[in-house]
């Protein structure tokens, strides 16, 4: 997981064409067939191409999967 997320943080913070080469390499490495490597290399292909073709998307699609941990830990509120 350490990986998807310095691939994110590089999209986030418009690190655009490093954060989708690392997705993708991490979704390369990802070969073991089981049910959460495969949803794993889904999520990174995904959000590799967002960045290379629709950055806005990309960002987008990055707040809402922050937004749900958010509210699947219930920390709305935590300062």
């Amino acid at each position: 997981y350490s990986r998807e997320v310095r691939a994110y943080s590089m999209i986030a913070s418009g690190q655009l064409s490093e954060g989708a080469r690392a997705l993708r390499e991490l979704a390369k490495s990802l070969t073991g067939g089981t049910a959460w490597m495969i949803e794993m290399a889904k999520r990174a292909e995904r959000l590799a191409g967002l960045a290379e073709r629709n950055p806005a998307a990309a960002h987008e699609l990055l707040a809402k999967g922050e937004s749900e941990t958010v509210s699947a830990l219930r920390i709305q509120d935590v300062p």
